[in-house]
C-alpha cells in the first residue's frame, strides 16, 4: 500500500491522483506546485502537511474527510481556500491562516477547530467557515471582516491574531516537541505495598469498541 510520496518538480497542479489511499500517510509537496485541486487528497491517512509557499489556491473538498489529519502549515502564498477544503477532519483543532489569504469557502474546516486565526487580508468569507457545532475561537485584528464573521455566525471573537500565530510552533518543533513528550512519559512504577503483599488487582474485564457511525 502506498504511504508516503515525495512529488518531484515541473507539477502545477495536484490533482486527484491520491484520493482514497488511506495508508499515505506522508507528502513532500515540492516548491512551484500552485494550486491543489478539487477532492485531490479525499480520505487520505495524511497526518500532517506543510504546505509550500508557491500554492495560491486549495479548491473545494481538496482534504476533505482525512480523518488522521492532526496539522496543516500554510505557506505565504495562499490566497484561496475553498469549500469544504478541509471538513470532516476530526482531528484538525488548531488552525492559522497566513497574512496574504483574500477568501475562506463555505465551512472549509471542520467542527472540532477549537482556535482558528484568519488575518486582516481576508475579506470574502462565507458565513460559516468552519462547520456548525464547533466552539472555535477566531483569533483576528479588530475591525476587520474576520471579526464581524465570526460575531455573526455567533463565534467568540478574540482581537490578538498576530500573538496567536506567533505562538504556534513551526512544524519541525512542533513534531520534535511531541515526539520528546512521548519518549520522556515513564511508567508508572508499583506502589510498595503491592510489592511486598504480593497480591494484584482482577484486571477490568475488557469491553469490544464501540464504533460511531460515519457522518454523511
Amino acid at each position: 500500500s502506498l504511504s508516503s510520496v515525495e512529488l518531484g518538480s515541473g507539477i502545477d497542479t495536484l490533482t486527484d491522483a491520491f484520493r482514497g489511499c488511506t495508508a499515505l500517510n506522508t507528502l513532500d509537496i515540492p516548491e512551484g506546485v500552485t494550486s491543489i485541486a478539487y477532492s485531490a487528497f479525499h480520505k487520505t491517512g495524511l497526518v500532517e502537511i506543510t504546505l509550500p509557499d508557491s500554492i495560491t489556491q486549495i479548491d473545494e473538498a481538496a482534504f476533505y474527510n482525512c480523518p488522521d489529519l492532526e496539522r496543516v502549515t500554510f505557506g505565504s502564498g495562499l490566497q484561496t481556500i475553498g469549500k469544504n477544503a478541509f471538513d470532516y477532519c476530526p482531528k484538525l483543532t488548531t488552525v492559522v491562516i497566513p497574512e496574504g489569504v483574500t477568501k475562506i469557502g463555505l465551512t472549509a474546516f471542520p467542527s472540532s477547530v477549537t482556535d482558528i486565526a484568519i488575518p486582516a487580508s481576508a475579506t470574502d468569507l462565507a458565513s460559516p467557515v468552519v462547520a456548525k457545532g464547533s466552539s472555535a475561537v477566531f483569533h483576528v485584528t479588530t475591525g476587520s471582516e474576520a471579526e464581524f464573521n465570526a460575531q455573526n455566525d455567533g463565534f467568540t471573537a478574540q482581537t490578538d491574531y498576530d500573538s496567536f500565530a506567533a505562538s504556534i510552533p513551526a512544524p519541525g518543533a512542533y513534531s520534535a516537541a511531541a515526539l520528546a513528550e512521548e519518549e520522556t512519559a515513564a511508567p508508572e512504577e508499583p506502589s510498595e505495598s503491592a510489592q511486598e503483599g504480593g497480591e494484584t488487582s482482577a484486571p477490568a474485564e475488557e469491553t469490544e469498541p464501540q464504533t460511531a457511525q460515519e457522518k454523511s
